[in-house]
């Protein structure tokens, strides 16, 4: 038989009428039926419509081919993926042996004359190309059988040679009658007879099965059903495996070949591409000249039905043509492509054209079956997938191996190929012992029968007992809910109540908690949100997610309980709602300060697959309020990869640059985001803060003025002007911006805190504390307002009342940085030297602070405060040698340079300040280190100093200019100058206030000299009052402008 595809157009499609499972002749499969053999309609027997089965359902082993000039007649498979077409004749006659060409098995010359009037043609059950099948009545032993015979026109090739004159299709006619007769297996379809009749005609008779093939049986099944075949495909493996002992390879299995029958058979159908080792291959070039023809695109996909082999099933050696190569396991090969289909309802591969699938079977791999069916045995998932692999040696060395393994599954046995868990392997032994298991469970069960009433009371004790434990516990909640409600335990009372609550975690408990968040007294919810952050209560996560819709909780302190709750858990599903519950509440308001430290602790997820520019910008969002720089920086690029042009980004982008002092890229996406979105208030403000920042102060009051032009209720815009007016020195145009930001967000914290600090400039200290304090009453967690109380203390010299202070924030947050170095300057002012040197070393230990903050405050307010100025200076070179941006390297470069003097180096720190000089920049410090350079004047300068960080700047750094020059009295008048100043926190500051000490305790007066700074241990004086001038002393070098991280 051949297995070769023929044209769709010589088949008819099957009528509706028939039945579900039908007749079909064993090792052949019907085409078109229907068609009359001899006229003869049987009176005897049901209509053949009602014993034949769908032509889809038929095997096809009466498909032979029929080879015309580049033509090839698709049998009645080709529509269903079965078949690729054989090298066609030039001469559109029937092709023959070349002459000396051996032949398969018996000599062909010899056939057995049929007896007349023995077989009793029904009807005409299938066509292919060269043959048709035909259901028939054997009349000698009155059974049915199916009788495929050869096609008249490709008998005979007219030679008189015995040997010869027989046709190539013949001959392979008879070699597949041959060989399926010589392969005698209960799951391989009986030939009964080959032979021939009077007129030529050569034919074979088989047995007749009535039953329908694997592949309409896989059809519709669920995985249950379908592996309730797999006891038919050990059959099949059987049956394959006692052909390859007989040296015989099929090259043509699949689904549709194998035929199960009513009664239980199981029986492999089709071998018409099957070849004997060893022997003649009739087919070989066949198949290899298609597979060449088809990879070279010589094959009209739509005429040629499907390829030799059919390619879902086809092992990677015969899609190549690579026909001496197929051997025993590429059965297996296709063997496991059954196995997989029964595992997963579909072949391993199922492209759109034959050529795909080819071509898909050469290159891409096979899923495993777990990936399409989950719930699919491990065990044959592994047996499949090693029975597929592209090379044959990883395969089973022969069906016989393949079978033993699915055998070992059935049985419960270990399969060899699939790696076990200790959790299998002690499952699988289980099963295998399932008798000695119930003995052992029988001997247990009668054992413990008499222990069985004991348990029985011991259990109804307990459970007593487990339920007066749980009426307690809910007791003891119920009286904490109770005195919640009253008020009856103070303020104090959230920390007591939630540790007690933790303490007795428990599912029930958890779930009371989770009811309470609904309860009508806010301190409840407040209670009830802490305590199951407190429990890391998996469970209440959703229950608390949902509290944060707008409609759902109103109350800004129970929100912060709950946001920070869900900080505490960690889970990454409340990321969104926590951060649109902080947007919602605005920057800086009590909402988005006291929940920072949570937010910042719920880990961030990927970005899922197909994300957009949108997606890219909100996960930068998360990231950047997460204080995840680096990685927002990557998903804002990743976001301008997906959208360039995307404006929110650019402007985002901006502000990150602008964070990390990235000055000139700042510049260009903010400028970028402005071009893009010409009406965006949001981007003309940032660009306000960056030009602000680089002290470019009339780019950046254009672009606040636009802002407020374009959305004039915009508070954000209006801080950020009232900023840059008091930088400006416009402190009463300043106060009025604040105002306005104040009355549209009365409770924005940061608003009140800056409107304090410009009376603090004004020296207004009642004003500014009232600021402060109405800050603080708002959001206690706003460290910055009473941070500047602590500042207001120190200046008012209230040191003990500024400590208190001080460690009301440390209370709260033990490593808040400005808090501590606060505590540290004043435990050296009021000569708790000791204290102090524990805190800094506190201070020290505290991780990703940026800027080198804790060096140079450790170099500056430790080290040069208390005279050990070799020790600054060695922790300042250390810093200057790290990479760092430019600016900051100019402002820590002048805090070096008075400490280089002071200790007698006068020019080695001049070619770096030269270089220095020559780096653009229009910023103050640049101006700065140009006056301390020479070229630009003092009185220039001191008409840049508009704002008060700005004169103490510029004071501190003439008042070391005059003392390099000997001019002593100038220098004394500088500092006092500075000194004046309300920025106490600042470096230079401290450096002035040292010149003044210095100078003011000379006794004497002494000119043209440099002299060392006194040693000072413990207490220092406060700030005196004006005395004569006094002698020279080494010059303290300028102070920096204040930087990020400079101030204690």
């Amino acid at each position: 038989m051949s297995s070769h595809p023929m044209d769709p157009t010589d088949k008819t499609p099957p009528p509706s009428g028939t039945l579900p499972r039908g007749t079909l002749p064993m090792g052949g499969a019907p085409t078109t039926p229907g068609l009359s053999d001899t006229g003869r309609t049987p009176t005897h027997r049901a209509p053949i419509t009602e014993r034949i089965p769908d032509t889809h359902r038929m095997h096809s082993a009466e498909r032979e081919e029929v080879a015309t000039a580049d033509t090839f007649i698709a049998d009645s498979s080709a529509y269903q993926g079965g078949r690729t077409p054989s090298t066609p004749s030039g001469s559109g006659e029937p092709a023959t042996l070349e002459s000396g060409e051996p032949l398969p098995g018996p000599d062909p010359g010899t056939l057995t004359r049929e007896h007349e009037g023995r077989y009793q043609v029904i009807d005409e059950i299938g066509r292919g190309g060269i043959g048709r099948v035909l259901l028939a009545v054997d009349e000698h032993m009155g059974r049915e059988v199916a009788i495929k015979e050869l096609l008249p026109q490709f008998l005979d090739s007219g030679s008189t040679d015995p040997i010869t004159r027989r046709s190539q299709s013949e001959l392979r006619f008879l070699t597949e009658a041959r060989i399926t007769g010589n392969l005698e297996h209960p799951g391989i379809v009986p030939v009964y007879e080959l032979g021939q009749r009077a007129d030529g005609t050569v034919y074979y008779v088989m047995k007749l099965v009535r039953g329908q093939t694997l592949q309409h049986a896989l059809k519709g099944q669920d995985l249950r059903g379908r592996l309730n075949l797999i006891p038919r495909y050990i059959e099949v493996c059987n049956a394959i495996a006692f052909a390859h002992s007989h040296g015989v390879i099929h090259r043509d299995l699949k689904p549709d070949n194998i035929m199960l029958g009513e009664f239980g058979e199981t029986l492999v159908l089709d071998w018409g591409l099957a070849k004997i080792k060893d022997q003649k291959d009739l087919r070989s070039s066949e198949i290899a000249g298609f597979i060449n023809r088809l990879r070279e695109n010589h094959v009209s996909e739509t005429a040629m039905g499907v390829p030799m082999g059919t390619p879902q099933y086809m092992p990677p050696e015969q899609a190549l043509g690579d026909v001496a190569n197929i051997d025993e396991s590429s059965d297996v090969y296709t063997l496991g492509a059954i196995l997989y289909e029964i595992l997963t309802g579909r072949p391993p591969h199922q492209e759109k054209t034959p050529m795909q699938t080819i071509l898909a079977v050469l290159d891409k791999p096979i899923e495993p079956p777990q990936t399409i069916e989950p719930e699919c045995p491990p065990e044959l998932a592994a047996i499949a997938m090693r029975a597929l692999s592209m090379t044959k040696s990883e395969r089973y060395a022969s069906a016989a191996e393949l079978v033993e393994e699915v055998e070992s599954f059935q049985q419960g046995r270990l399969v060899r190929t699939y790696r076990y868990s200790n959790w299998e392997l002690a499952r699988r032994w289980a099963l295998r012992h399932r008798k000695l298991i119930l003995l052992v469970l029988l001997i247990l069960a009668a054992v413990g029968g008499s222990w069985w009433y004991r348990g029985v009371a011991d259990a109804r004790r307990n459970e007593r007992v487990e339920r007066q434990r749980r009426q307690t516990v809910m007791a003891r909640v119920d009286k904490i809910v109770a005195d919640v409600q009253h008020g009856s335990k103070g303020e104090r009372w959230i920390d007591i109540y939630t540790f007690k609550l933790i303490a007795l975690k428990e599912r029930l408990v958890e779930q009371k908690l989770i009811e309470l968040l609904e309860n009508p007294a806010i301190d409840v919810r407040r209670l009830a949100a802490r305590a199951l952050g407190g429990m890391n209560s998996g469970r209440a996560v959703k229950p608390l997610m949902a509290r944060l819709n707008e409609r759902a909780e109103t109350d800004e302190s129970v929100l912060i309980e709950i946001i920070n709750a869900l900080g505490i858990i960690g889970d990454t599903r409340a990321n969104d709602a926590i951060l649109s519950t902080r947007k919602r509440f605005g920057q800086y308001s009590a909402v988005w300060n006291q929940t920072s430290l949570a937010y910042k602790m719920i880990p961030q997820g990927p970005p899922v697959a197909g994300s957009t520019a949108a997606d890219f910008h909100e996960l930068g969002r998360s990231l950047e309020n997460k204080e995840q720089w680096d990685e927002a920086r990557q998903a804002y690029l990743q976001a301008l990869e997906k959208d360039p042009d995307y404006y929110r980004t650019h402007n985002n982008l901006g502000n990150l640059y602008k964070r990390q002092h990235m000055y000139d890229k700042a510049i260009f996406h903010l400028t970028r985001a402005v071009e893009l979105e010409p009406g965006s208030y949001n981007a003309l403000n940032n660009r306000g803060l960056l030009y602000t920042e680089v002290d470019e102060y009339e780019k950046a009051l254009i672009d606040f003025n636009k802002s407020l032009q374009l959305k004039g209720d915009n508070a954000s815009a209006l801080n950020n002007r009232g900023r840059l007016h008091s930088l400006m020195g416009n402190y009463k145009m300043a106060l009025a911006d604040y105002e306005k930001a104040i009355a549209l967000q009365p409770k924005n914290v940061r608003y009140l805190n800056n409107a304090g600090e410009i009376a603090l400039y004004n020296k207004d200290f009642a004003g500014a504390e009232q600021a402060f304090r109405k800050a603080v009453e708002l959001d206690p967690g706003f460290y910055f307002a009473r941070t500047n109380i602590v500042r207001l203390k120190f200046i008012q010299k209230s040191y003990h009342d500024a400590l208190i202070e001080a460690n009301i924030i440390l209370d709260q947050d033990p490593n808040f940085f400005a808090a501590l170095c606060w505590k540290i300057r004043l435990l050296l002012i009021i000569g708790r030297r000791e204290e102090a040197e524990v805190v800094l070393q506190q201070l020290k230990k505290l991780p990703n602070i940026e800027n080198f903050a804790t060096e140079i405050y450790e170099a500056m307010s430790w080290h040069f405060y208390l005279g050990d100025l070799e020790k600054a200076s060695s922790i300042l070179t250390d810093v200057l040698a790290r990479e760092m941006p430019i600016l900051l390297r100019k402002e820590y470069f002048l805090l070096h340079v008075p400490i280089r003097i002071m200790l007698g180096d006068r020019t080695s720190w001049k070619p770096e300040l030269s270089r220095l000089v020559k780096i653009a920049g229009n910023t103050w410090i640049d101006g700065v280190l140009r006056m301390l350079a020479g070229d630009v004047t003092r009185e220039e300068m001191r008409l840049k100093a508009i704002n008060k960080q700005r004169l103490l700047s510029y004071y501190t750094v003439t008042g070391v200019m005059y003392e390099m020059e000997g001019r002593i009295e100038e220098a004394l008048d500088a500092y006092r100058r500075a000194v004046e100043i309300v920025h106490v926190e600042q470096y230079d500051w401290m450096i002035a206030y040292d010149g003044v000490r210095r100078f003011e305790g000379m006794s004497r007066r002494i000119t043209g000299a440099m002299l060392s700074p006194l040693s000072v241990v413990g207490l220092r004086p406060p700030i005196p009052g004006p005395r004569p001038a006094p002698a020279p002393a080494p010059a303290p070098a300028p102070a920096p402008t204040p930087a990020p991280g400079m101030n204690p």
